[in-house]
């Protein structure tokens, strides 16, 4: 059975479907443990993809996302995992960068959300494309979000991707619930602007410098 058959079957059987009692988990576990390893490729295309995902068919609860991950590193055989990430800050014009703003009036206001964010901003110059969640998500039209909380407040900053290995914060907020269409449209708006000029859209400091 090569690898795409696998794929296809387990999208016919579908994510929600439900695993018997006691197994299926670590079909599962052992697809998600490869895939973060970064190891997907060459020969183990062929025989630990296709031995952990079968384990999965078998269970019927291999998730729809963990499948577009195998199905992406299958198709395009990657070599090697997603580089570091280069994170840098949109700025409106030079020196003046609304998500720096932000990050420092919370920096004055609430320093252990802002110890949390730049925590957050560090995992994604770490892990880059591969950030998942709790920790990040996929909104819309190229936008994500890093998903940060402190007690009761939930704080998110939006980003996206310039190529492979730079990260752009573009915008910061609270908030109570989804993500506002009219933020996500504004992280839109300079994503546009950004790639049509990233030299003047990119900031050049420290997030906490006076």
């Amino acid at each position: 059975m090569q690898t795409g058959d696998v794929l296809c079957a387990l999208h016919v059987r579908g994510p929600n479907a439900k695993p018997p009692p006691g197994k299926g988990a670590h079909g599962a576990v052992a697809i998600r443990e490869l895939l973060s390893s970064g190891k997907v490729q060459g020969s183990l295309v062929e025989k630990q993809v296709n031995r952990m995902v079968a384990m999965s068919a078998a269970s019927c609860i291999c998730e729809g996302e963990i499948l577009d991950e195998i199905s992406h590193k299958c198709d395009n055989n990657d070599p090697e995992p997603m580089p570091a990430t280069a994170v840098v800050f949109y700025q409106e014009k030079p020196g003046d960068s609304s998500v720096v703003l932000w990050l420092r009036t919370l920096n004055d206001t609430n320093p252990k959300a802002f110890d949390k964010c730049r925590a957050a901003i560090s995992r994604l110059a770490l892990l880059g494309h591969e950030l998942r969640r709790p920790e990040a998500g996929y909104l819309r039209d190229d936008i994500y979000e890093l998903r940060i909380r402190l007690g009761s407040v939930n704080y998110r900053l939006l980003y996206f991707f310039h190529g492979r290995t730079i990260s752009v914060v573009a915008h910061g907020l609270t908030k109570e619930s989804g993500v506002p269409a009219i933020d996500i449209k504004k992280a839109i708006a300079r994503k546009v602007a950004f790639t049509a000029d990233p030299a003047s859209h990119t900031f050049k400091g420290e997030i906490n410098d006076a």
